[in-house]
């Protein structure tokens, strides 16, 4: 929680996720954008920067749904904060700090359409060559059930 950041590291978050990705996710977290709970999906998404660099914008497309992110440096806090809402009314609040030179820690707070929430504490690695995030989540869903969920990305274009 007393973790803080750079506009600096910011940059290189940014730099690290600019581009296209897709992979196939097997959701523990029953989250519906990304398929049923159990089942395999193919979900791509794809970030850019805006136009004047202080924010970055990130597009998604499951088999159910579409997601909107946006990922900001709050100066104020010195954080990197995300704010996502999917087209099935999943609303996810995040703060983003590095751990070390190629992992990220990311912790979300998510709101369901119906006003249940969980909570997710996250590792995001990204390989030596940038080509593949492995992001690492773990936490409780709605019910108070432990889950741990593991997603594999390749990266298909910048």
């Amino acid at each position: 929680k007393g973790a803080r950041v750079t506009r600096s590291d910011f940059k290189k978050f940014c730099e690290a996720n600019v581009g296209s990705w897709t992979g196939k996710v097997t959701s523990v977290i029953s989250e519906t954008s990304v398929g049923k709970k159990g089942e395999a999906a193919t979900y791509y998404w794809q970030t850019r920067l805006t136009d004047d660099g202080k924010a970055m914008e990130l597009k998604g497309v499951g088999p159910k749904a579409t997601d909107r992110a946006l990922f900001y440096y709050d100066a104020a806090a010195r954080k990197i904060r995300a704010t996502g809402v999917s087209s099935k009314g999943i609303v996810n609040q995040a703060t983003i700090h590095r751990q070390g030179d190629k992992k990220w820690f990311r912790h979300t707070l998510q709101t369901a359409a119906d006003g249940t929430t969980s909570e997710f504490r996250s590792v995001l690695t990204f390989s030596e060559k940038g080509k593949t995030l492995t992001i690492v989540i773990n936490g409780k869903n709605a019910d108070g059930t432990a889950m741990k969920q593991t997603n594999v990305w390749r990266q298909i274009g910048n």
